[in-house]
């Protein structure tokens, strides 16, 4: 089944959407743990250390600084 539930939202992880709060009688089966992203256990030191080393062409250059706030946000 390629629908999870994450917190109170389903989430369809073939097509990458939220679809939604979950119902009141959504069965327990269909609560799958989320899918854990490789970069979680990552630190702040080791995200900024791949967002340097990455071959990114240059108009998404600029993004770099936008992209470490969002990762020392998102994990911080």
């Amino acid at each position: 089944m390629a629908e999870v539930v994450r917190g109170t939202l389903r989430y369809n992880a073939a097509t990458g959407r939220y679809l939604g709060p979950v119902q009141a009688d959504t069965p327990v089966e269909a609560a799958q743990p989320a899918v854990e992203s490789p970069y979680a256990s990552m630190t702040k030191a080791e995200i900024s250390d791949l967002l340097d080393e990455a071959e990114i062409p240059y108009p998404s250059r600029a993004s770099l600084p936008l992209l470490r706030q969002i990762a020392e946000t998102e994990i911080g």
